[in-house]
């Protein structure tokens, strides 16, 4: 009987193995048996799953390993509260090899889901009937659908360009391969409102890093002036419900040109950040500011036409921004200004 058993769960295994998640949604193999609910369910399939899946090395799997042994993005106290948090508040817990396999499942199924929406809804634009079936606002709706597409592709030509551009990484590519330095990304919403003195820049995407861990990243952009009179900006990343930083920029055109600039960060949510995208290599090799560096250009990439908009507003007024407890200065410029003092 065991051996019956134990030869049904090869099999089951090997099904799901050699299929693509995006097609479970169709399959649903936890409803074929209790053998194969159990099997797709269990954390070892779900590992073996995301090493074929994201082609991960031993190494690569033992990061992955390490950063769910470590709690990442869970380990502050939660503060009591009377009031309810609201759900998008929640902690994202991710503590096993189900639980990043599931969010990459749902990542597909809406991937999925909006290409099947857009192909109706421009097929069957011309017919009221059945456009009325699948959509009321058919139109609104195709739009965002490529907002969301466009947004996919600017990040990730951005992301490439930084991978690309990056002096230190390329020069360290016996340690970093910028090829691998992510698996795959979701753009899961997209907001841009613009006004002639105000703007309102939201952007949410689901990263799966070079280890294929998930990382929920929400980059906001806020922008205010008054005929060049004063100017407010601000920008915030948050990791998996996580606030990493919050900088504010102030400024001002008056008779006294005025400059003020605050960066608030998170340590913890930094560190957790950085064991899931670097390898021990890197962490060794780089300096902790060369890291942290690295960290903030890689998330200014979501800014899309924002990036470094307020390091060049510093740079207007001769200032150097302080990121991460760090001066915003690469290591070039450090060196051309020490050869001006010598």
């Amino acid at each position: 009987m065991t051996t019956t058993q134990s030869f049904d769960s090869l099999v089951a295994s090997s099904i799901l193995l050699f299929s693509h998640c995006s097609e479970w949604s169709l399959m649903k193999p936890f409803l074929i048996s209790s053998n194969f609910n159990n099997i797709f369910r269990s954390n070892e399939f779900s590992k073996q799953y995301l090493q074929n899946l994201f082609q991960l090395n031993p190494s690569e799997i033992n990061q992955l390993e390490l950063i769910l042994r470590n709690n990442v993005f869970n380990n502050k106290t939660k503060e009591k509260s009377k009031r309810k948090r609201r759900k998008a508040e929640e902690k994202i817990v991710i503590s096993n090899y189900f639980d990043i396999l599931k969010i990459y499942i749902q990542c597909c199924n809406k991937q999925n889901y909006q290409i099947t929406q857009m192909k109706d809804l421009i097929l069957n634009y011309n017919n009221k009937q059945q456009i009325d079936k699948i959509n009321n606002n058919p139109l609104k709706t195709i739009k965002n659908l490529l907002k969301l597409q466009s947004a996919n592709n600017k990040l990730n030509i951005a992301l490439n360009e930084f991978l690309t551009n990056n002096s230190l990484l390329n020069n360290n590519k016996e340690i970093f391969d910028n090829k691998k330095f992510f698996k795959e990304i979701f753009i899961q919403s997209f907001r841009h409102k613009k006004k002639i003195s105000y703007l309102d820049y939201e952007i949410e995407y689901i990263y799966f890093t070079q280890f294929g861990f998930p990382l929920f990243i929400k980059s906001g952009y806020d922008y205010e002036d008054d005929d060049n009179f004063f100017c407010n900006i601000s920008e915030s990343t948050i990791i998996n419900n996580q606030l990493l930083f919050r900088q504010e920029h102030k400024s001002s055109e008056q008779r006294v040109p005025h400059f003020e600039t605050q960066f608030n960060f998170d340590e913890q949510i930094l560190q957790d950040l950085k064991l899931c995208c670097f390898t021990k290599e890197c962490l060794d090799k780089f300096s902790e500011k060369e890291i942290d560096l690295i960290v903030y250009e890689w998330l200014q990439c979501g800014l899309l036409r924002y990036t470094n908009s307020i390091e060049r507003k510093a740079d207007d007024y001769g200032r150097v921004l302080n990121i991460f407890g760090h001066d915003l200065r690469h290591n070039n410029d450090e060196e051309e200004e020490n050869d001006a003092v010598l």
